[in-house]
């Protein structure tokens, strides 16, 4: 009876904190924040009104977003859907819904902990955890900083799941195994890459508990098995997710800003990357803890050996978050997903857990480190209120639109609108009060959105980042009419009118000879139009085309070059390739080096210009050279800046290579038949520019473009123009031609006038139709007439298949774990009979 008066107690001081959170956070005037937390109610908002308004319960596609996209094949469904839930108790306001969902974080994290107490004889410290968890800086951090609810959503149970692998190898208890497997299930579809690391950590626990409790290794296995069929079980999700979209990108870059000084996660005072104090709201920065982290060296040097195993773990987790780890992650396999910085919950996670079964520890340490981690709790309280000024979402967006041109820029969009932004610095309310505020009835189709890594224009979108970052505004304008953008609007922030008013103009200009005029400016934001005939698609011809890793770059620097994906030129034919007046090819490859041999000596006989980046040429498996049609590549590093160059008659010197790049290490050629660029070594003229076979086929080396596109120098410029035979200034002929389009969850309709007409809709493999729609730099295209097309969910019956026997593993690895259990309990008893026995 006491017990439960005492948990009752409990529970309803939990629940007072909940509403006090949900109550602080309501009042803000910064609601709902976060980087990333509108980018989980937009999609909650659509299946809301999916399954409301039109009974479709799996809604597989969006057309707001990214020129279209799958909403919930990249993006796990489970928090949306949760999410989506919490809009529906709340009469459909999203933001009343954000807020519930946040009370039920907490609420749901305090009572997991509550009951582990309980459960294992340590019922305060349990429920003193309970009350704090929620309230921890990082837990915070992720909630209100970085947006990312499904983390939050998996943390609040995560300590179930660490129970439940404790459970297993200390208790032995019956229903261990199902936990396990099916906390594991949930967060697979709720966050695939966060179950990675969940389990990632479980196996480094696992590995240091044998090595230090001589746990058994049977059940370590099962334990892997157990993850192994969680994932097989969420198959029907995961077979899907895992096929092209983020799969396929690389994440190397991504990862570096995962990883932070030690004396930032761990400073109490000083955030990283901002290095603002803590206690001021805009500090966006992980926080392990001083005091965890005390108490991790406590517990691994005096706990007992049962606890001592989670110290350690979290010890070097926390390690690893360091940026002194980076190097040596980013280098093993499979590194690239190893972003130690969202491990910091987890790691806090085996920490109380371990200090939870720390049994021993003495009642002055536990009741220091308890009003520590209050003290070091109270910093929420400098987060969750921010602003305190009571406006609500509403009011906030309502005032954005007005005191921006994002209102007036929504309004004259027909087709799709885009907001030029700089790498990285997209701005999550603009994407939302664009396409997804008021979202039934005013928002519009936008070419960006939130997650890009998981959009199939992924790469044109960064090619869009990056030309802008680079300024090359021709190029930009073009690539946003290829997407359909009929409204582009611009910040201005960055520029000073006066010192940057030829930039300023130069944007104009750009815009103007694409077609786009300026609709309307201030002080800080401009917006540029086309005036469209409604929905619309482009006919496109290019006059040059790259192929390679490296086609990309080239594009930037002269638009009316073609970006491919394919980088092998046995894939493409001379018919194909013939109609383009120069084809450039940079870090291609080949499957016969026979066959792309003739196949480009055959191409330049038809009068179009083939450049090779000497670079970029493909390491010959049979000899270990570098080299193609008889020209070779020779290794050579310049210092600072190339020597004097001559190119044909006229000699210059280069700009100097930027700090960074002071190393320059690349190639000169040999085997040229007609040499047109030189420079000495050493005395000896050394050639890095010239033709092979006929003056179609050029040769270039020293990686001259890459040079040029770091520090626009002009002669170079001027010269590669010359090379190419074609211009920066040169642009594809687009003409845009008028399409009758109707969208909805669950199909496309177009119907078209003309054949080969870009629709500027992304191109899924997702799509059934009725007649042929094809694909070209990650786009659809349909011919003359009507198109239908409906949507087929990916993967289906692998998927299917692969779940179905995910259950019937997990059946099986129960009923065998079954019986190992009941043969080690009569092992036990055999063994205490015996014991008796002999007393």
């Amino acid at each position: 009876m006491k017990n439960t008066i005492k948990i009752t107690l409990f529970i309803l001081l939990y629940a007072a904190v909940a509403v006090a959170i949900v109550y602080f956070t309501s009042i803000s005037g910064a609601t709902p924040a976060g980087a990333d937390t509108m980018f989980y109610l937009f999609r909650a908002d659509d299946v809301y009104h999916s399954i409301r308004d039109e009974g479709i319960l799996y809604p597989i596609w969006n057309a707001s977003w990214y020129n279209g996209v799958q909403i919930s094949r990249y993006w796990p469904p489970l928090c949306t859907y949760v999410l989506a839930l919490c809009q529906a108790v709340c009469n459909g306001s999203p933001y009343l819904g954000y807020l519930l969902f946040v009370g039920l974080l907490y609420f749901v994290g305090a009572i997991i902990w509550l009951r582990i107490g309980y459960t294992h004889g340590r019922p305060y410290l349990g429920a003193f955890i309970g009350l704090i968890w929620g309230l921890l800086p990082q837990n915070i951090f992720q909630i209100y900083s970085e947006g990312v609810l499904v983390r939050s959503m998996i943390v609040a149970w995560l300590p179930a799941y660490v129970m439940a692998v404790y459970d297993y190898f200390y208790q032995d208890r019956k229903y261990s195994l199902a936990k396990m497997i099916i906390y594991m299930f949930l967060m697979v579809i709720a966050h695939v890459g966060y179950a990675g690391m969940v389990a990632l950590v479980v196996a480094l626990y696992m590995i240091i508990d044998r090595i230090v409790n001589k746990i058994s290794f049977k059940k370590m296995l099962i334990v892997i098995l157990a993850v192994g069929i969680s994932m097989l079980i969420s198959g029907i999700y995961l077979i899907p997710s895992l096929t092209g979209g983020i799969a396929s990108i690389d994440m190397s870059q991504i990862m570096a800003s995962y990883f932070a000084p030690l004396k930032y996660t761990l400073n109490p005072f000083l955030g990283w990357h901002t290095t603002m104090y803590r206690w001021n709201p805009d500090c966006l920065s992980a926080y392990f803890g001083v005091v965890l982290f005390t108490l991790c060296i406590i517990g691994i040097l005096f706990a007992r050996k049962k606890a001592k195993p989670g110290f350690i773990t979290a010890f070097i987790t926390v390690c690893l978050s360091s940026s002194v780890a980076y190097p040596l992650l980013a280098i093993m396999p499979g590194g690239s997903m190893l972003w130690m910085l969202r491990f910091m919950s987890i790691s806090i996670c085996f920490t109380l857990m371990s200090f939870l079964f720390w049994d021993t520890a003495r009642k002055p340490l536990i009741i220091i480190m308890c009003v520590l981690l209050v003290l070091e709790s109270f910093q929420c309280w400098a987060i969750i209120p921010y602003h305190k000024n009571g406006e609500t979402a509403e009011q906030r967006y309502d005032r954005l639109l007005s005191e921006s041109l994002l209102g007036e820029g929504r309004d004259i969009t027909v087709q799709r609108a885009t907001i030029a932004e700089p790498l990285g610095s997209i701005d999550i309310d603009e994407v939302y009060l664009l396409a997804g505020y008021e979202y039934e009835e005013n928002s519009i189709h936008y070419t960006q959105g939130q997650g890009a890594q998981s959009a199939i224009t992924y790469t044109n979108i960064v090619q869009l980042n990056q030309s802008i970052e680079d300024k090359h505004y021709l190029y930009y304008f073009d690539r946003c009419l290829e997407l359909g953008n009929d409204t582009v609007m611009m910040s201005t922030k960055k520029f000073d009118p006066e010192d940057d008013e030829d930039e300023l103009k130069d944007i104009t200009e750009a815009a103007e000879r694409i077609g786009y005029k300026l609709y309307d400016e201030n002080e800080t934001e401009r917006i540029y139009h086309m005036d469209v005939p409604g929905a619309f698609g482009i006919i496109t011809e290019y006059g040059s085309i790259g192929i390679g890793k490296g086609n990309t770059n080239i594009s930037l620097g002269f638009p009316s070059v073609k970006e491919t994906e394919d980088p092998n030129i046995n894939h493409y034919t001379v018919e194909e390739l013939s109609k383009y007046k120069t084809v450039f090819l940079t870090g291609f490859t080949y499957d016969s080096k026979e066959k792309a041999e003739k196949m480009v000596k055959e191409l330049s006989e038809t009068g179009t210009r083939v450049i090779i980046f000497a670079d970029g040429i493909p390491v010959d498996r049979t000899t270990g050279a570098q080299s193609f049609l008889d020209v070779s590549c020779q290794q050579i590093t310049f210092n600072h800046g190339f020597p004097e160059l001559t190119v044909g008659e006229g000699r210059f010197d280069p700009d100097l290579f930027p700090k960074e790049y002071s190393q320059w290490k690349t190639v000169y050629v040999n085997g040229l038949d007609n040499v047109t660029g030189t420079f000495q070594d050493g005395g000896k003229t050394v050639s890095f520019l010239g033709t092979k076979y006929n003056e179609n086929i050029v040769f270039l080396g020293i990686n001259m473009f890459f040079q040029y596109q770091l520090t626009n120098d002009e002669t170079v410029g001027l010269i590669l123009q010359d090379i190419f035979g074609i211009s920066t200034e040169d642009i594809p002929d687009r003409k845009v031609v008028p399409l009758e389009v109707e969208t909805s969850r669950d199909h496309i309709r177009i119907v078209s006038e003309y054949d080969n007409v870009n629709t500027t809709w992304a191109y899924h493999d997702i799509f059934v139709s009725d007649a042929p729609i094809y694909e070209d730099n990650h786009l659809m295209f349909v011919d003359k007439g009507e198109t239908y097309i409906t949507f087929k969910y990916p993967y289906f019956w692998p998927g299917l298949a692969t779940s179905a026997a995910g259950i019937a593993g997990m059946v099986l690895l129960i009923m065998l774990d079954s019986k190992r259990r009941k043969k080690d309990l009569a092992k036990g008893n055999a063994e205490e009979e015996v014991k008796e026995a002999t007393v």
